[in-house]
C-alpha cells in the first residue's frame, strides 16, 4: 500500500506498457488459471482505460490507515471510532 502513496507511483505503474500492472492480473492467473478471463481484448480494455491517466485510482487508494509511514517514521493517526 505504501508504493500506491508515492509521489511516483503514477509514472512507474505506467511504465513499460503497464509492466507492473499486468504483473498483477499475471500473478493471480488471470491469464492461465483454472478460471482465466485475461484475454487480449480485455488488456485492450485495460490499457485503453489506464492511458487516460492513472491519478484518479491512484488518489482514491491514499492516504490509507492501513499504510505504514515506513522505518524511522512515526505516524499520529487514529483509526475513527466504529
Amino acid at each position: 500500500m505504501n508504493f500506491l502513496v508515492r509521489p511516483d507511483a503514477e509514472a512507474l505503474l505506467a511504465e513499460d506498457d503497464f509492466r507492473r500492472l499486468w504483473a498483477f492480473f499475471m500473478n493471480m492467473g488471470a491469464a492461465d488459471g483454472p478460471h482465466a478471463w485475461f484475454t487480449e481484448a480485455v488488456k485492450a480494455q485495460y490499457r485503453a482505460v489506464w492511458a487516460q491517466g492513472l491519478t484518479g485510482p491512484l488518489n482514491d487508494s491514499g492516504p490509507l490507515p492501513c499504510a505504514h509511514p515506513g522505518p524511522g517514521h512515526r505516524t499520529t493517526t487514529r483509526r475513527p471510532p466504529l
